[in-house]
């Protein structure tokens, strides 16, 4: 008998260090008055940063290796992250771009539907959350269970400073934050570049 694996789908899950340290000054980043609406008025983002950005240049990129792009705080963003995909993915420290880079702001009863990325890797910083009273996002194999057709669907176990890097194209949501307190992530979306 012969077994081939088809595919493998691999979800990564990396703290922050000294998140303590860096979260007040990660969310002065994204400052309430700068998110907008989403599709319901429960979720906020500045999403229409990025929008702006693919739309004054040609190559509204942040560069890993030097930092550049336009977006108004991608070099301040990693920087304090201190995100470095190639030691993550393998390759060269210029080898990966971040082509999206965004806040959202749940607030009660705020979530987001299924969707995806397109292609490449995305990340998810969970920037103020409790894992208590919230809950993480959760990502939908595209393989179903074998014998019963069921979705199969995880939902890691993350703290605030925990970020979560998967496939662009793996379907995922949010399911509507059930507490008073406001649930802040930051997604990105990075390339080969």
């Amino acid at each position: 008998m012969e077994t081939t694996k088809l595919s493998e789908i691999n979800i990564f899950k990396v703290s922050v260090p000294n998140w303590k340290d860096k979260k007040e000054e990660v969310l002065s980043l994204a400052p309430t008055e700068h998110l907008l609406p989403e599709d319901n008025s429960r979720t906020y983002s500045d999403y229409h940063y990025t929008e702006d950005m693919k739309r004054r240049t040609f190559n509204g990129t942040y560069r890993f290796s030097d930092g550049t792009g336009s977006h108004p705080y991608a070099n301040a963003f990693f920087n304090m992250i201190d995100f470095k995909p190639h030691l993550i993915f393998g390759g060269g420290e210029g080898d990966y771009i971040c082509t999206d880079l965004w806040c959202m702001r749940y607030v009660e009863n705020g979530g987001v539907h299924v969707h995806d990325h397109g292609s490449g890797m995305s990340g998810i910083l969970y920037a103020d959350y409790d894992p208590v009273y919230q809950s993480a996002t959760t990502f939908i194999s595209p393989v179903r269970k074998i014998w019963d057709g069921y979705t199969i669907n995880y939902t890691p176990e993350v703290e605030e400073g925990d970020m979560i890097l998967f496939p662009s194209q793996l379907a995922h949501y949010s399911k509507a934050n059930t507490h008073s307190k406001d649930r802040v992530i930051f997604s990105f979306n990075i390339r080969v570049g």
